[in-house]
């Protein structure tokens, strides 16, 4: 007696399937369709990758709020697209979604998603597999997926893949159609424009090798990019990119930009007023206003001192450090520095207060005023902030800190909470001057 066969035929094997690729079908061969039917595909496909945002609801089933539909209208029709989104906006999501759609509509695309590591670039995977869990149409495109630390790639039926990979030297060599970067303010500017902008080519469709369209350059698809983050400070690279894009786009240039705050999360129930209003009051001003409010740090127009003078040559061969616990029993502070002729020391202290017990800033800077021909060279060897401390242990610390600097002068912000310790300060100096 013959071995047992479950499926006597394949038709009987993938009865059911959920993979429309293997699932058993009545198939029509090329030449029986007709003319009508092949500019019917050719209509709906034009419709669809003019009007991405439809295609996701209509085929893929995914409900978009407004806002998403016009972000994710205007980042398919650029070639070069910047967001700038606060926190819990839905950035991440919504760029697996596109890259999704994307891969579907424009068969043999290479889409890469980059970011400063591969554990930051596989948050958007872990956002698609998600959506290909929830979504049986976005499922039945794929036929590979893998989701593992080392190896996110995405293969759908139609040849696209869809990949991560880290803004390093590891990532050399990779080609892309559509490149996603992914908190690209993290990024280091040489980095990516060694690495990852070579990475742009354009698709290589079919009719292309067509003598009848091979010369005809409009028909050329331009490689994409699209940039995201949160808002930071203005005197990194992403901020002068950011400006670059708004130029190009109020100058008609295939360019778009976009930003969101912490209103649109909380209209559309995201984030909840009172976890907004938690964050506020537990977070410095400076880092509210930029991963909510979604506005950047910086000096304004008129400011005297631009923060482009802090990021040129300005390292130090050596820094200063107070005298530590560990060293107590030496005469000499081991990490001191020497002082040179005529140089001034000055330890400076700014005191900032907020609402709230334990959200009092104060910063003490250490400052070398070195002598030169043109005046003085000024380096800031030594900075330590105390958040919510005890006006009596901040008089002490700074006394500490002078003594240790052998600083010649001291500058005291005596506004508001600064002027409670200068009487303490007082003390202490009277004490440090008898002994």
């Amino acid at each position: 007696m013959g071995s047992y066969k479950r499926y006597e035929n394949n038709f009987s094997k993938y009865a059911g399937n959920s993979n429309q690729f293997k699932a058993p079908k009545s198939m029509i061969k090329e030449k029986e369709h007709s003319e009508q039917w092949k500019e019917n595909i050719i209509d709906w496909v034009t419709f669809y990758r003019r009007n991405i945002h439809r295609f996701i609801q209509h085929y893929f089933k995914v409900d978009l709020y407004w806002y998403q539909v016009i972000w994710i209208y205007f980042m398919s029709i650029c070639e070069n697209f910047v967001t700038i989104a606060s926190r819990a906006s839905a950035k991440s999501w919504l760029i697996a979604l596109l890259a999704y759609a994307r891969g579907t509509l424009y068969p043999n695309s290479e889409i890469v998603i980059v970011a400063n590591s591969m554990k930051q670039a596989a948050i958007i995977f872990g956002k698609m597999a998600r959506l290909k869990d929830d979504h049986p149409n976005i499922a039945r495109e794929i036929m590979k997926f893998s989701d593992t630390q080392n190896n996110c790639i995405c293969v759908l039926h139609n040849g696209t893949t869809i990949k991560v990979v880290a803004c390093q030297e590891s990532g050399r060599g990779e080609r892309s159609t559509f490149t996603i970067g992914e908190e690209f303010r993290i990024m280091d500017k040489k980095k990516f424009d060694s690495i990852v902008k070579p990475f742009a080519y354009a698709r290589q469709t079919p009719y292309l090798k067509n003598p009848k369209y091979s010369n005809i350059p409009c028909l050329v698809e331009e490689p994409r990019q699209i940039l995201i983050s949160s808002a930071y400070h203005k005197g990194l690279w992403w901020y002068k990119e950011t400006i670059d894009t708004i130029k190009m786009m109020l100058n008609d240039k295939d360019a778009g930009f976009i930003a969101f705050d912490y209103l649109i999360a909380i209209k559309h129930n995201i984030k909840t007023k009172k976890a907004i209003a938690k964050d506020r009051s537990t977070m410095d001003e400076i880092t509210f206003l930029e991963e909510y409010e979604n506005i950047p740090w910086g000096e304004n127009s008129n400011a005297y001192f631009k923060l482009d003078m802090f990021k040129k040559n300005r390292n130090l061969k050596k820094a200063f450090y107070p005298l530590r616990n560990d060293n107590l029993d030496k005469k000499k502070n081991p990490l001191d520095i020497k002082r040179v002729d005529g140089e001034i020391r000055l330890v400076s202290v700014d005191i900032a207060t907020r609402k709230g017990n334990a959200n009092d800033n104060t910063i003490i800077s250490c400052i070398r005023l070195i002598p030169t021909a043109k005046g003085y060279l000024r380096e800031f060897v030594y900075i330590e902030s105390h958040q919510g401390e005890h006006t009596g242990k901040q008089a002490l610390r700074i006394k500490q800190i002078y003594h240790d600097f052998e600083a010649d002068y001291i500058v005291l912000d005596l506004q508001q909470a600064g002027i409670k310790s200068c009487p303490l300060y007082k003390k202490l100096w009277s004490y440090k001057l008898r002994n």
